[in-house]
């Protein structure tokens, strides 16, 4: 009976897991496309758009491309450790400990 319960615990830890990593995986793989930020727009003659996509748009790019790195080049483990010593023992722990290296993973793939 316990082994059942802890099966199940198991998989809802890692659907809401994988949930979370979905919804970062498409944020982040927004944000870490090129075929967003590459290139001026059609017809961007006024100044502000200009600013954006050569400035602005680049600066986005760059920093979440980054932490897309960072959250893949972590384990799970190390990511469970540092939430423990975060938060203790908690769901919160091992939801974020699977959420952020597969958010990483999933960001990296739609992107």
């Amino acid at each position: 009976m316990q082994a059942l319960g802890a099966a199940r615990r198991t998989i809802d830890f890692a659907a809401a897991g994988m949930s979370l990593a979905l919804v970062l995986g498409i944020v982040f793989g927004f944000f870490g496309s090129t075929a967003w930020w590459a290139g001026d727009p059609a017809g961007a003659t006024s100044r502000s758009t200009r600013i954006l996509r050569r400035t602005i748009a680049p600066a986005i790019y760059a920093a979440t491309r980054i932490l897309i790195v960072g959250m893949r080049s972590v384990h799970e483990i190390l990511w469970a450790v540092v939430f423990l010593a975060a938060f203790g023992l908690n769901n919160a722990t091992a939801v974020l400990a699977i959420a952020i290296p597969y958010g990483g993973t999933l960001a990296k793939i739609f992107s």
